[in-house]
């Protein structure tokens, strides 16, 4: 099945820099209450669950979507 490209960053640039900057923190903050909650499940915590690993993840994602939606 075919995917569709992303849309052109020209409708709404400072939108796209927006996610870019704000959205990462919140994974990172989501991806801490994520690790508290397997931690009381006695669940074995992984990387992504601390703030900065979450954070550097979503960026990454975020960054490619800002590059390749030019």
């Amino acid at each position: 099945m075919h995917t569709p490209p992303p849309r052109s960053r020209g409708s709404a640039p400072r939108l796209d820099v927006l996610v870019l900057v704000l959205v990462p923190p919140l994974v990172g903050a989501c991806m801490v209450l994520v690790g508290r909650w397997r931690a009381k499940r006695g669940e074995p915590l992984l990387r992504i669950d601390r703030f900065v690993c979450g954070t550097l993840f979503a960026f990454g994602f975020a960054l490619v979507r800002f590059l390749l939606a030019a």
